[in-house]
Formats: C-alpha cells, structure tokens, sequence
C-alpha cells in the first residue's frame, strides 16, 4: 500500500508536534543542569524560545529523507557561499578564523572550570550550549528515537549534580526523566492503514508496573543522597589525571607537568641550603609589579609545614585540585576558608573584619608559576588565554603555564582586618559559638599543623615549652596568645640580615633566642613553634611583604628585599590568619608598626640540647566529602559494596537475557502472552525478518511474504547459498504447506483474517530453522547480541 505523506495529514503533524515538544521538555531539563553546573547565565524564557523554535525549524527541514537531503544540500551550498563572499560583510582587519579559534579557545576554558569573560561571551556560550543539546535532543527523542543514547546523557549530568549535591536541580531531573519515559513509551505505539494507535496490553501493563519503581527509585535517590559522600561517585587522582591529558593535547600545548614552588632562596635568604640561618645578603633586582589595591599587604607564595629543627620542608607528594572547577567547590571553600566566619550567623560581623580587594601582579624579570595570594583567593584571571590555575592542600596555587614577564593575572581576594581593635573581639565570640563541624575542622588542623621535633626543647618540660608558657601565662585565647607571643619575640630579638651560623647539632629556634638576633626567617619560624607549642594550628609562609603605593592606581616595584616569611596561625571559625613577629626599623620592613612593649621579665639565656634525628614526617591528606568526616577515614572511591554490585549487574543481566530467550521460544508462553492470534503471527513474521537481515538478506517494502521467501529461498550470496539456487532457507521452507502458510500471513497483514493453529506453526518452525541457520554460520557475536542479549520482540507494523 502507498506510504502516507507524513507531514500533510493532521494525525501524522499532531505525532510530530507531540515528539517535538517531548524534546523540548528534555532539552529545557539537561540545560537547566548543565548551565547551573558550568555557571553560565539562565534565562529559560528566552533560551526555551530559542530551543522550541530551532526544534521546530528541524522539523521542518528534515523530518524526511528528501527533506534531509535538500536541507543538506541547501546548507553546504549556504556555507560555501558565505564563505567565498566573506571579505564583503566581514571586516578586512579582523579574520573570521581568529574570531573562531579564540572564542572555542575561551570556551573550553570556562567548560574546563576558568572563569572571565564578557557577559555577551558567556550568553553566547550558554546558548550555543542549547542549541548543541537541543541537537542531540531533536536526533535522539524526535526523529530517531532512541531514549537509551537521551537516558545515558541525563543519568551523567545527574551522577555530576549528585555528587556536588545540588538539590535544586532534582526537579529538573525528574522532568528529564519523564520526557524520556514518554518517548520510550511513544516509541513502542503501532501504525495502522487508519492512522490510528494503539500498543499491545503486555506493553502497556510493562510501562505501567515501571513507572512506580522509576518514581520510588528517584525518591530513593533523593532521600540517600544527604547520607552518601560524594567522595563515593568522583575521584581526585582520576580527575587530575584526565585534566594532565586534556592539558597534553590542546593548543597552545606547551604546559607543565609539574609545578615550580617559589623559594625565599631566589633573593638570597637560605645561604646555607640545606639549613636555616646564616648571614645574608638581599638583591635588589626588581621581582614583581603590583597594582589595584593601594594598602600595604602579605603575597603567600609558598607554604611549609614540616620543621625538623634545622630547616622546613614541603610535601612533594601533594595532589593539585582545578581552581574555581564546580567540582572541588567544597575542597577549595575548606582550603581557603571561603565560608568563615559564616556569613549566615555573623553578618554584623562581616563589615567590620571583612574587606574584598582586587589586585594585579605580573612578574618584571623572571618568570613564575605560582600565584602570589592576599588572603583569601575568590577568583583568579590572567590576560593569556588558555591558562588554568591549581590549588594544593596546604592553600598554594599555581599556573599550569610559566607567567612571564608584563603578564599580568588579576586576583579577587577577601582580607581579614587582624589590626583591627574589633577583630580580637570577633574572634572571641565566634569561638564562643561554634558548630560541630567548625570544631571537627578546627581538631583536624591541630592533628595536622602541631607537627614538632623529637628534640628536648619540645618536650613537656622542654625549655622552648616553659618559655611559651611563661609568655602566654594565664591567656586561653588562641588569638592572644599569639599577639603576646609575637610582641615578646618583637621586643626581645633584634633585626640583623649578618649574624652567625648556627651550629648545625643545634635546634634553630633554640640558637635564635639563645643570641636574639636574625631577620624575617628567624622570627618567623620562632613564632610558628612557639605557637605549635602552646597548642595553635600553626605554618611558615614565604612570600613577598608589598608596601603601601604612593599613587591612586595602587602602581609599586616589589624588590627582592621585600621578599618576607611570616607566621599563619588557623582560629577556630575563623580560618587562617597571618601574623608577622618581625620588628620595625629594618631595612626591609620600614612599613610595619611595632606593638607596645610587654612587661615581661627576659628569661636566662637557653640551654638548647641536640636535635634527636625523626623518621620523615608523612603528611595527612586533606578530607573530601562532608566537614564532619575524620581525616582518617577517608571514603575510598570504589568500596567492596560497590564493586560486587557492578559485577553482579552484568551476571545479573546475563541471566534475565537468557530467561527471556528461552521464554520466547515456548509456544505455549507466546500464545498466553498475546492476547490476539493475529498479533502473534504478526510478530513471527518480523521475528522472521530479522532473521533474514541478520542474514545479511534485506526484504524491500514493496514485496510480500511470498515474494520475500521465494527470493530468499532462491538467494546465493549469504550463507548457505549456491549457484544452483538454494539460499539460506534452502531447505528449511518447501512443500504446498508452506505456500499455504505464506498465503494466510499474506492475509493476516492486509486483512483482519485470524490465522489457524497450522498457520502458527508453520512461522514458529520457520523462524526456528531460521534461527539455528544463524547459528550455524558461526556468527556467535551476532547471535548472542542480537537474539540473546537484545531482542527486538514488538515493532511498529501495519495492518
């Protein structure tokens, strides 16, 4: 019979509009979850106009094959035509191809977790990511459907969303899941010379006894997804990895495998190399140009945490998480203590200890790879493109680029203002009213930043032990502790950049209040000891100390004497804060106001005692997952539950395939299971035709059964076939029986005629020897996919 002309009936337009906006539904569902999760602008009201009417203009153009075809031909001609006239609608002086590479340059930056850009850039990009999902939305639910490829592109961006714990979006997973559930559902309707539809009861039954398992699934998954870590879905070291890859093949590909840490050693400080102490001598030679924010400020550029009583030393072990990447929000928040004090319950406090500044810095001589921070990094921009930024445990970042000279990154960063009188009071009342988690953060800190040495002078009855003491006396508060602690070492040492070596059987703490005299690494690392002692999370900084500018524009020349260590100390609810015990009046430092003198007795000059050799200390990592989780029991990425499940779904799999396999061959079983005779020769006969296509036979649309098995019977160019004329059915199907047979499924397809018990038997016996003639050809891969595996039982047919 002829083939209806699809888009001029208003049933077959009704059934396209129906697909169309089944797409659309989805689309609108996966670019809500993926803008939200890239942090690009939403604005669903224009973005649903935009994806609706590409949806329809798809339609339109290629619902079938000859409109396909046009629209192909018509859009390569478009292209090429564009193309050849383009010197007459683009400017001469900027090159299309210029404008293209930077811009998917740019976005797969953002993509890939950079942040920057115009909002115009960022519009664009989210739009031209609807219009990608609305692509495959249009391919996979409307004019091809397959809701398999549409279900596996909603469960990733909902893996994704799960494991960041974004709530909000569940709904929109939902109305994804439900659009695909709807196109599965569409997909399984059957076609007749009426236009009308309808589905087989056994299907329908099947998708009605799903849908209550999909919905308490996904309530299941809701309901669970508070208890489960995310560190149980997504792994660093794998994600890192996968990021080393992406950075090897991309352009421009000259990148760095590992990074270059900054070192006080570069400006002259740490003579001796392999230990602290020593005269030194500054160089002069300019390192840094700063501008933006015009006060005086501390640039973190290295961080140590291990002291062995002669020198400081870093993990090299660290793992390195992407900066500003959705993925690691929680890492970074905890790293960088974005969220303390928290902004919800001391907003009166914000406005006064709070400041958000901007700064430029770009490196004069030599190049650098780490990232100079004030404070707390918010988000970080360089003006290279291409360029992503690292964080590690300890609160170092770096450029996976070398920054060379006049390259300038721009850092929005958030201050604490620790000078401030109402700071001190600040920090008291927030450790006052601490949360559980802010007090399971705060232990772990200690368990991590007490680190000492096995020496006699850190012991409980140790001398550097009594002197913390004896300076703190009756003091609990961790924030005055450390100003007393800082004020003594300010008021009894001395600056000097040429003092003696210390010996090297000697504790370096010890030999410097022992002589009271050294320059910035001598009062930093006293502080940061004597801090440990008293029980304060407590680690040695190196970086560059930037004076006030003298200019509105904020402009100065850091020098390598403005190279600076300093002491962070970390306040329960309050996070790390950097505190300087190095006096005024040098040289270096002319910008630092010393505090009032302490009342304090100097106490006999140290006995230090020689440092006792200790094994290498083995850093903690850092916790993934949720605040409360202890350091030690870090969630592994695939636990033994999980990895027996994902062995037993394939088995499991497995062993339903089989089940249904044997069941579609129990005559019996098939005619319980179709309610209509009819319908079961129906579905023999397609049974049949798979068969023969599996054969590598294909039947046209224009022949009958019996035209179909004469030519099959009579093929030769598929197994089992001769030049005498026996094909792969050769054999198989003979006799008037036969003849008979094909004659009554002729009728059952073009008339409404049931067939008789024979007429069932003959195409359950033909599509049998069909099927063992499959396997006899060896095709064991081709069997077991095709009729074991998947099966294609029920297929939209005509009457």
């Amino acid at each position: 019979m002829p083939r209806p002309e699809s888009l001029l009936q208003p049933a077959r337009i009704g059934a396209a509009l129906v697909k169309v906006f089944l797409a659309w539904l989805y689309t609108l569902a996966l670019c809500k979850m993926v803008l939200t999760l890239n942090g690009l602008p939403i604005n669903l009201a224009s973005q649903g106009l935009i994806v609706l009417l590409f949806l329809l203009l798809l339609a339109l153009l290629t619902w079938q094959r000859y409109n396909l075809l046009v629209f192909s031909c018509l859009l390569l001609a478009g292209t090429g035509i564009a193309w050849l006239t383009r010197e007459s609608w683009l400017d001469a002086s900027v090159s299309l191809s210029v404008r293209l590479h930077s811009w998917f340059i740019w976005s797969a930056d953002w993509i890939g977790g950079s942040r920057g850009g115009s909002d115009a850039e960022q519009e664009l990009l989210a739009i031209a990511l609807c219009l990608l999902i609305a692509l495959g939305s249009y391919v996979f639910l409307a004019r091809f459907n397959s809701p398999l490829l549409a279900l596996t592109a909603l469960l990733a961006a909902s893996g994704l969303n799960y494991a960041l714990a974004r709530r909000e979006l569940y709904p929109w997973i939902f109305l994804g899941g439900l659009s695909v559930i709807a196109a599965g559902a569409r997909s399984q309707k059957r076609t007749y010379q009426t236009l009308d539809w309808q589905r087989y009861p056994s299907q329908a039954r099947f998708q009605l006894q799903a849908l209550p398992v999909a919905a308490l699934s996904l309530v299941l998954a809701i309901a669970l997804s508070s208890a489960m870590p995310a560190s149980s879905f997504y792994n660093a070291r794998l994600l890192n990895l996968v990021g080393r890859i992406r950075l090897q093949i991309r352009i421009p590909a000259r990148v760095q495998q590992t990074f270059a840490d900054f070192s006080l050693s570069t400006v002259g400080f740490y003579p001796l190399s392999e230990r602290l102490g020593g005269p030194v001598q500054l160089s002069d030679q300019p390192a840094l140009e700063i501008d933006g924010y015009p006060q005086a400020m501390l640039l973190r550029g290295a961080i140590s945490r291990v002291y062995d009583g002669q020198s400081w030393s870093r993990d090299n072990s660290r793992q390195v998480l992407r900066f500003d990447n959705p993925l690691w929000e929680l890492e970074q928040n905890q790293v960088f203590d974005l969220l303390l004090p928290d902004p919800e319950r001391y907003a009166d406090l914000l406005d006064l200890i709070v400041r958000d500044i901007e700064y430029r810095v770009s490196p004069v001589s030599q190049p650098f790879q780490t990232v100079f921070l004030a404070g707390r990094p918010l988000a970080v921009a360089s003006d290279t493109a291409g360029r992503a930024f690292y964080f590690d445990e300890d609160g170092q970042m770096f450029s996976n680029d070398w920054q060379m000279p006049r390259q300038r990154l721009t850092v929005d960063a958030r201050i604490l203002l620790a000078d401030d009188s109402a700071f001190g009071e600040a920090a008291d009342r927030i450790s006052q009213n601490l949360t559980e988690a802010e007090i399971d953060r705060y232990e772990w800190m200690r368990s991590r930043y007490l680190q000492k040495p096995d020496s006699l002078e850190y012991t409980p009855k140790g001398e550097l032990t009594l002197l913390a003491r004896s300076i703190v006396g009756a003091e609990e508060r961790p924030w005055q502790k450390a100003l007393m602690i800082r004020d003594f070492l300010r008021e009894y040492c001395q600056y000097n950049l040429t003092v003696s070596v210390p010996p090297a059987d000697v504790d370096f703490v010890s030999w410097f209040l022992q002589t009271r005299e050294g320059y910035c690494v001598y009062f930093a690392t006293a502080l940061t000891m004597l801090c440990r002692l008293e029980g304060i999370p407590a680690r040695y900084v190196e970086g560059y100390y930037v004076p006030a500018a003298g200019s509105e524009d904020g402009f100065r020349t850091v020098t390598g004497k403005q190279a600076h260590a300093w002491c962070e100390i970390c306040l329960a609810g309050v996070g790390w804060m950097p505190i300087d015990a190095t006096p005024a009046g040098s040289g270096v430092y002319e910008n630092i106001t010393p505090t009032p003198a302490l009342t304090l007795t100097p106490l006999p000059s140290l006995s230090p005692s020689p440092t006792i050799p200790t094994d290498s200390v083995k850093p903690t990592p850092l916790p993934t997952g949720h605040p409360n989780q202890p350091p030690d029991e870090r969630q592994p990425f695939l636990t033994a539950g999980w990895l027996l499940l994902l062995l037993l779904l394939p088995l499991a799999y497995a062993g339903l395939s089989v089940w249904w396999f044997r069941r579609r061959h129990n005559r019996v079983w098939l005619r319980r299971h179709f309610s209509d005779d009819r319908k079961l020769a129906v579905y023999y006969w397609h049974d049949i035709l798979d068969l023969l296509d599996s054969l590598k036979f294909h039947s046209q649309s224009w022949e009958t059964p019996r035209q179909i098995i004469e030519r099959a019977a009579g093929e030769n160019s598929w197994p089992g076939g001769s030049g005498s004329g026996s094909g792969a059915v050769s054999g198989v199907i003979s006799g008037e029986g036969t003849a008979a047979g094909l004659d009554s499924v002729e009728r059952v397809l073009y008339s409404s005629h049931p067939p008789s018990d024979d007429d069932l038997d003959l195409l359950a016996d033909l599509s049998d020897r069909l099927e063992s003639r499959l396997l006899q050809s060896r095709k064991w891969l081709l069997f077991v996919r095709k009729r074991i595996c998947y099966h294609k039982q029920k297929k939209r047919c005509e009457a």
